[in-house]
């Protein structure tokens, strides 16, 4: 599977956010009933706690680009 732009791979409809660096390269996931981890080159790039339901994105922040990590550390007040 392909990292997408946005830092994720998609997943039995869930999204799993991946480093900001593998965008575009094909990585492979093994999955269980409670865990996500996509790998790169047999290494583990991201582990995750599984979706539980369709649509839900599990994101880490450190797996974000610098300034979208910027943005999401704003404080709206």
């Amino acid at each position: 599977m392909a990292v997408h732009r946005d830092c994720h791979v998609c997943f039995e409809c869930g999204l799993y956010s991946v480093p900001c660096a593998l965008v575009g390269k094909r990585l492979w996931l093994r999955a269980t009933d409670s865990v996500v981890t996509v790998h790169q080159d047999f290494q583990p790039a991201a582990i995750h706690a599984s979706s539980s339901r369709p649509g839900e994105r599990r994101t880490l922040i450190d797996h974000l680009p610098p300034e979208a990590q910027a943005f999401f550390a704003h404080d709206r007040t």
